[in-house]
C-alpha cells in the first residue's frame, strides 16, 4: 500500500521556502494527498533562488505573460476562505502569491477548478522553449487526471 502524503507544508515548511524573501512570484502547490510527491510550481518573470532538486520547479516567462498569469490567479472563481475538505481532496491546488516579500494564498482550488486553472495556464507561459516551460504544469495536471492532460 502506498503511504499517503499530505499537504507539503506539513512535512517541513522550511524544505519549500524560497531564500530571497523579495522575490515576485506565483506558486502552485497541489493541497490534497497523494501517493506521490507533486511538482510545487513558481512562476515569475526572471529565476528564482528557490530550493533545488526536489520537486520544486521555476517557470519563467515574459513579463507580460507574468502580468497575465498573475492577474489569472487573482480573478480565478475559487475559494479565498481556505476550506478544510479541499485539503484532503486529491487534486485541490493552492495558488499563492508573493510580490517584494509580501505572501498571500489568492486561491484554494477544488478539484474541477485546479484542472481549468492549469488548462488556463498553459497558453499564458511563452518564450522559446515554452514546451519544456510547460512540461510541470503538463505533469500536474495528468497527475490529477484532468481533461487535455492526457
Amino acid at each position: 500500500m502506498a503511504m499517503i502524503l499530505s499537504n507539503f507544508n506539513e512535512i517541513d515548511k522550511n524544505l519549500f521556502e524560497v531564500k530571497d524573501q523579495k522575490e515576485t512570484w506565483v506558486r502552485i502547490q497541489s493541497t490534497g494527498p497523494s501517493d506521490k510527491p507533486l511538482p510545487i510550481i513558481y512562476i515569475s518573470d526572471h529565476e528564482i533562488d528557490i530550493e533545488r532538486g526536489g520537486f520544486q520547479t521555476n517557470i519563467v516567462v515574459s513579463e507580460s505573460a507574468y502580468k497575465n498569469i498573475l492577474n489569472m490567479s487573482y480573478e480565478y472563481r475559487c475559494d479565498r476562505r481556505r476550506p478544510d475538505k479541499w485539503f484532503t481532496e486529491f487534486g485541490a491546488l493552492e495558488i499563492a502569491v508573493s510580490h517584494q516579500g509580501n505572501r498571500q494564498v489568492v486561491c484554494v482550488a477544488a478539484p474541477e477548478i485546479s484542472c481549468a486553472y492549469l488548462r488556463g495556464l498553459l497558453p499564458l507561459i511563452d518564450l522559446p522553449d515554452a514546451d519544456t516551460r510547460r512540461y510541470p504544469v503538463e505533469e500536474l495536471g495528468r497527475r490529477f487526471g484532468c481533461k487535455g492532460f492526457e
